[in-house]
Formats: C-alpha cells, structure tokens, sequence
C-alpha cells in the first residue's frame, strides 16, 4: 500500500485539501490485522518530506512487517512540475538524523484503545495452546492480554464470558 506521507501532511503531498483521511487508516488497520501479506510503501520527494514526516509515518504503521522508502524519479510527465529527488547521500543523512530504533513502538501500543487483562500462568498456557480460557469478570469486547510476567501476548475477544484469541504475537 502507498503510504503518501503522514496523517498529518497526507492531504498536501496527495494535493487534496481537506482529503478525509478515514478510508486510509482503515486501510491502514486492516493490513495491520495481519490477515494478508502486504508491505508500505512511501515514495521520498525532496519538496515535500521531511524527516519529520518519515518519523511520523514510522509511529503510524509501528509494528508493520515491511516499509520500503524509495527515491522519486522524475521521469518526465509529471502531474506536478518542481519535484525533485533526494540524493543517496540525503537519503543517508536523514537516516542517520533519525534513530530507527526510536521510531520502533511496542506492539501492544497498536491496541492501546482496547483494555488489557493479564493471565495466570495456567491461562497463559491455555492461551498458548489454543485453547479457549472462561471468564465470567470480563465485558464482552477486545482485549490486550499479557502473561504473569509481562509479555504481550494476544489481541482477544471475549464472548459471553469466553476469551479466545484473535492474533497472538507470542513464539511457538
């Protein structure tokens, strides 16, 4: 999916002003349900990125299992004359500008409107297995689910007091 610039700066690098950003973050979280392959893509205009927006767009699709930048070529007939391409070493340099690392959010950031419960070490092995947990205290809903030490374990939905797991994230 083309990832033209950051929420923020999306309607100017699209030309839209006003562009109603909504279709795009849902295209955005449907990806990042992980149920298809798929990677980002963003391609880098000199005259209108900055490493602002790439560190931006890096919180936005965090926890994405592909992001490629690449260089805009002019190529000719272009919609829009004045583009101009970073150069390799600029390229560089914003990288080296930016921590990548810094730009890295925990996984679990991604489902931070949803509450959490955390796990016994014995629903935490259900969990893992496969299998379905009871819980009579939980609301129907989403859930964020950590093990007793911690670890993000799954997104889970609970059903009539059944937990069960949408995606887990943990290592087989």
């Amino acid at each position: 999916m083309d990832i033209k610039s950051s929420p923020e700066g999306y309607h100017r690098v699209a030309g839209v002003p006003g562009l109603d950003m909504a279709p795009i973050m849902k295209s955005v979280s449907i990806l990042m349900e992980g149920k298809i392959d798929f990677e980002f893509r963003t391609t880098a205009v000199k005259t209108l990125h900055s490493i602002d927006d790439f560190e931006a767009i890096g919180r936005w699709i965090a926890g994405a299992p592909r992001y490629f930048i690449q260089s805009y070529k002019d190529e000719g007939e272009i919609i829009c004359p004045g583009m101009e391409a970073f150069s390799r070493a600029e390229l560089e340099e914003i990288l080296a500008a930016s921590d990548p690392e810094s730009l890295l959010l925990p996984l679990d950031s991604l489902f931070a409107d949803r509450p959490f419960c955390k796990l016994n070490e014995a629903g935490e092995r259900k969990l893992r297995n496969g299998a379905s947990l009871r819980t009579g205290k939980l609301a129907d809903g989403e859930y964020r689910v950590y093990g007793p030490s911690g670890e993000f374990l799954a997104l889970c939905a609970v059903t009539h007091g059944e937990l069960r797991a949408i995606k887990s994230f943990f290592s087989v």
